[in-house]
């Protein structure tokens, strides 16, 4: 398989040409015995045995009892084919050429397997069909695996090369590519994902669902981002990570979202931490700057309140969880389930507030409002000092 095709398909059939043109070949092969049996009055035909052309290691042709078929045999090369329809007069013709590889070879640190081609007669314009089978790694910089091939039409005398289901890994500084799902289709490509990393700016691009039909190409998203734990500080306060940009294809109407992960700490006083979407998409509609998996918390001396879980919902947003807590007047309350905005207007889960006894206070209570079915239902609960004796 280290030898180009072409010289040696032509090595092949000059081979076959050189077996039929010579008549001491044909004249090798035994002339058919004709004898009758006088008790039964069958005619017995003795079949002569196939004419075969050889140099014992380094090639065979063996002719078929169908004129114009051969099988070969390339020990030398690792192939073996067969040549159909194979004529001389009144010109050189035949219908299909196959050739294939017998066993797994290797070139370099490249596995091949599978190889073949078929090249078919002048009748049919020379098409031509190869492939091969290539796996190149792992330990090596560039990796690679997958169906390489040929295709040759003889009619419309356009070719090129097909790919099926090709991986390429390159491992090269300043840049780590890695691309999968490589497939060609008719006047078409297809990439499953590809995923590009330049660790000199902690920074990376990456494409999913990238194809080329007729002409247009179309993806499902590209994205720029930089690396998950590399972030950029505004002094000890604030920071901003997980930065990404996602335009999505054409037929998508390249819609675009970016986000990035906040967080301000200016401790004890202030603390915002959570996910930030800005999102343009021109086929639905929306656009605007979204917050996911959010938390604020404020806090003064004897004074806080903290908000757990904000997230954005169309036309408002909802906090799993708003506490407060006002250590002087021993109060302290808690929401769940809070929504502003959008259909609901306003509406929460459950809300419970306790105010305890103390100072000039002889009692508290606690209030607790759960929302039902048909509307929200609210206890109370009176909590007296307890007396202790001495």
């Amino acid at each position: 398989m280290k030898q180009s095709r072409l010289p040696f398909c032509l090595a092949v059939f000059a081979l076959a040409l050189l077996a039929l043109a010579f008549p001491s070949v044909a004249a090798a092969a035994p002339a058919s015995n004709l004898s009758f049996s006088s008790s039964a009055a069958v005619a017995v035909v003795d079949t002569p045995p196939q004419s075969t052309l050889a140099v014992p290691g380094i090639f065979s042709i063996k002719f078929g009892d169908t004129a114009g078929n051969a099988e070969i045999d390339l020990p030398a090369l690792n192939t073996v084919g067969m040549i159909t329809g194979l004529t001389i007069s009144p010109s050189v013709a035949w219908e299909s050429l196959q050739l294939s590889q017998k066993q797994p070879g290797m070139i370099g640190n490249a596995l091949i397997t599978e190889a073949r081609i078929n090249v078919a007669g002048p009748s049919q314009g020379y098409s031509t069909l190869a492939s091969a089978a290539v796996e190149v790694g792992p330990g090596s910089a560039v990796q690679t695996k997958g169906k390489f091939g040929f295709r040759y039409d003889g009619w419309s005398r356009f070719g090129g090369l097909t790919l099926q289901d090709v991986s390429l890994s390159v491992a090269a500084d300043p840049v780590r590519l890695d691309v999968k799902e490589v497939n060609t289709q008719d006047l078409g490509m297809s990439i499953g994902s590809m995923k590009v990393d330049v660790p000199a700016v902690n920074a990376g691009l990456s494409l999913t669902g990238y194809q080329v039909k007729e002409g247009r190409a179309d993806w499902k998203a590209l994205s720029v981002a930089n690396a998950p734990n590399t972030a950029i500080q505004f002094g000890n306060v604030a920071s901003i990570s997980q930065m990404q940009l996602s335009v999505a294809g054409p037929s998508s109407g390249y819609a675009t979202v970016g986000t990035a992960h906040l967080k301000v700490d200016v401790s004890p006083t202030a603390r915002v931490d959570g996910q930030l979407f800005v999102i343009n998409d021109p086929i639905k509609r929306q656009s605007g700057v979204a917050l996911s998996k959010g938390s604020m918390g404020f806090q003064v001396p004897g004074y806080s309140v903290q908000l757990d879980g904000i997230n954005s919902i169309q036309g408002g947003f909802k906090i799993d969880t708003v506490s407060l807590a006002a250590n002087p007047l021993d109060l302290t309350a808690e929401v769940n389930g809070v929504v502003v905005g959008g259909t609901a207007g306003f509406a929460f889960d459950q809300a419970k507030i306790s105010y305890g006894p103390g100072g000039s206070r002889p009692s508290g209570f606690e209030m607790t409002v759960t929302r039902s079915s048909a509307g929200y239902v609210m206890t109370t609960t009176t909590i007296l000092p307890v007396a202790v004796s001495k």
